[in-house]
């Protein structure tokens, strides 16, 4: 029998106390990381809707920017010509991809091969949940990496349409 705070008598029973001392030192289970949830079929729907779009939208852009640092500052953004990156590759515009933003073709394949993901059988699906699992320190430090380079890029590229505006480079981007 156990002694409360007052001294007197609890009528807890024993297990009772153990399964709660056992649900308090219980270690919280680690949540699947962004890499895995990219492998659920949620993500793979959501990725086929936007190849979808994508392939519907035209290639050019449907308009002005919308890009609120460049309706403000006038320099892009480092996401600026993103979406009709993704456009123009799936329009298979693979050039024109590149000119409006470089990342946009890594983030293309990374579309598509969370949309194809949807197709494997489940057996498959989990070895790579495995892999991705076991090498998870790496890849973060891949992610990270490719942010940084992001961001680089973005900061050089504001630079250098700041101080030379009129390059012959910056007439062929299409990024707006």
């Amino acid at each position: 029998m156990l002694v409360n705070s007052r001294n007197q008598n609890c009528n807890m029973p024993d297990s009772a106390l153990s399964e709660t001392v056992e649900e308090i030192n219980a270690v919280p289970q680690p949540q699947p990381g962004f890499l895995l949830m990219l492998l659920s079929r949620t993500a793979g729907v959501i990725a086929i809707l936007g190849i979808v779009v994508a392939l519907i939208m035209p290639d050019r852009g449907i308009g002005p920017s919308l890009c609120g640092m460049y309706r403000i500052y006038g320099v892009p953004c480092p996401g600026c010509g993103m979406t009709r990156s993704v456009s123009c590759f799936f329009h298979l515009h693979f050039h024109e991809s590149f000119l409006y933003n470089p990342f946009g073709l890594l983030f293309s394949i990374g579309l598509l091969l969370v949309a194809i993901q949807t197709l494997f059988p489940r057996g498959v699906m989990m070895r790579i949940a495995d892999w991705i699992q076991q090498r998870q320190d790496q890849l973060i430090y891949l992610y990270i990496g490719l942010v940084t380079i992001f961001l680089l890029f973005g900061v050089v590229r504001i630079i250098l349409i700041i101080f030379f505006p009129n390059h012959a480079f910056w007439l062929t981007c299409k990024f707006i």
